[in-house]
């Protein structure tokens, strides 16, 4: 076991099937080069201790003693809630694998900006994933970290689709179909892309949401709307 382990994750652009795949529709989802970077260390006592610092996520320090989270956000609510991604994939993993969250102190540096499309949540819940892993002598694959990943994002937002995790964690291009098949697909080795952000936060978990309510008022058309995508 280490007293310190760094571990970094992609960010997602979706191509195909972004909404589509929550109701078990496929889609084409491809990891970019901009990404997420989490260390995690142990520094003594009983606090559990999440920090994000960098030009990107700014000003979260959340602290948790005996249960009770503690902490200041600067930047308002989104990003207590991309610390709780972090502090759900140390519970899952400590759950799965033990090892003692007292003393543990999270990291987390991110080149994404928050609410725009890219998969902020998931490279956390994936780098967090497989950092504490390593810390605790625990190997997982690619695999393996895409489900485990995929249960913290079902944690936190309660209804999610794996595509963001599983191509966070298996890099490349990535094909999904919930339940039924999941692979890397051939690509282009230099496909250019071009990613405009609108500086308008919302949350993965509010535009599912929105999308829910639209399908049960209209469940024929969007049908119709996801099988065309």
């Amino acid at each position: 076991m280490g007293v310190r382990v760094t571990a970094t994750a992609p960010g997602v652009v979706k191509l195909f099937g972004e909404h589509a795949v929550v109701y078990g529709k496929p889609a084409i989802a491809m990891a970019i080069d901009k990404g997420v970077r989490v260390t995690v260390e142990r520094q003594g006592g009983d606090s559990l201790l999440v920090v994000a610092r960098d030009l990107v996520v700014r000003g979260v320090a959340i602290r948790v003693t005996g249960g009770s989270i503690e902490g200041s956000v600067i930047d308002g609510p989104q990003l207590a809630k991309l610390a709780s991604y972090a502090l759900t994939a140390l519970r899952i993993v400590s759950e799965g694998y033990g090892g003692d969250l007292k003393g543990i102190k999270v990291t987390i540096e991110s080149q994404l900006p928050i609410g725009a499309g890219l998969a902020t949540s998931a490279a956390v819940s994936v780098a967090t994933t497989v950092a504490y892993a390593k810390l605790i002598g625990v190997e997982l694959s690619r695999e393996e970290v895409a489900k485990l990943s995929h249960k913290v994002e079902l944690t936190v937002q309660g209804s999610a689709s794996p595509m963001d995790t599983a191509t966070s964690s298996l890099g490349g291009v990535v094909y999904i179909k919930p339940g039924v098949e999941l692979r890397r697909i051939s690509a282009p080795p230099r496909l250019p892309v071009v990613i405009g952000h609108v500086e308008r936060e919302l949350t993965t978990g509010e535009l599912v949401r929105r999308v829910k309510e639209l399908y049960s008022r209209h469940p024929k058309v969007v049908d119709k709307i996801m099988d065309s995508i």
